[in-house]
């Protein structure tokens, strides 16, 4: 399990930003009376995936269970669409001052997610794991007519971040790993020092996965994502 990589709380914390700063999102929790809405002081995290990765959202939820006063539920729900409806499911946890700070820290007024060095600095492996299983994606191409791995690329889609932010997070990936990167603008649709991503050739991401492969049998629906599931 994924809990078995942190020892303290503060460990379990550092890890569990990575998919604060991805899938995760902090709410206020909302107050209706009979003549408008208001917003509590007290706020809560929620994180949601689809059926397949449910054992991944479990292990999201074990990791934050490691923190003290933290209690976590995981309900179903349904998306439907003009074709389809698909079954999803969504971790909430309860309301705690940890996650009322860190709200203040990373929303800006217009409740726009920030991406603050501060934090990035607080990465550790398992924060690298949570934010490239939720934000992250693996290209593998063969050489024609063969099952021999010609490309190997690791992109991640952190389009919603500014330029300078994904260029210190590209200096942590240097500073700390060794590990070289590219960006590239990937939505046009976005301000113009926004809708960028973070991409590694084949070498970088090799080294990506040497650091990462040690949590690969701890969630089976999210193996798709290492090289060694395409070697094995």
């Amino acid at each position: 399990m994924l809990k078995d990589f942190v020892k303290t709380e503060d460990e379990s914390k550092n890890a569990l930003l990575g998919t604060i700063f991805a899938d995760g999102s902090i709410q206020k929790e909302r107050h209706t009376s009979s003549k408008k809405t208001s917003y509590r002081l007290s706020t809560y995290i929620e994180i949601t995936h689809t059926s397949k990765n449910l054992d991944y959202l479990k292990e999201v939820k074990a990791l934050f269970e490691t923190i003290n006063g933290v209690i976590c539920k995981i309900t179903e729900h349904h998306k439907r669409t003009e074709n389809k409806t698909y079954s999803l499911y969504r971790l909430t946890t309860n309301s705690t001052v940890y996650f009322k700070e860190l709200r203040d820290n990373i929303y800006d007024d217009k409740r726009i997610k920030k991406f603050p060095s501060v934090y990035i600095d607080k990465f550790t492996d398992l924060s690298l794991l949570l934010l490239y299983l939720d934000d992250g994606t693996l290209r593998v191409r063969y050489y024609e007519g063969s099952s021999k791995i010609r490309e190997k690329r690791v992109s991640f889609c952190l389009d919603s971040f500014t330029l300078e932010e994904l260029e210190y997070f590209r200096k942590y990936l240097k500073d700390k790993y060794n590990i070289d990167s590219h960006i590239y603008r990937h939505s046009k649709n976005l301000p113009l020092n926004r809708g960028f991503r973070i991409w590694l050739n084949t070498l970088n991401t090799e080294k990506f996965m040497k650091i990462i492969d040690k949590f690969y049998d701890s969630v089976p629906s999210m193996q798709y994502k290492f090289t060694k599931y395409y070697s094995l």
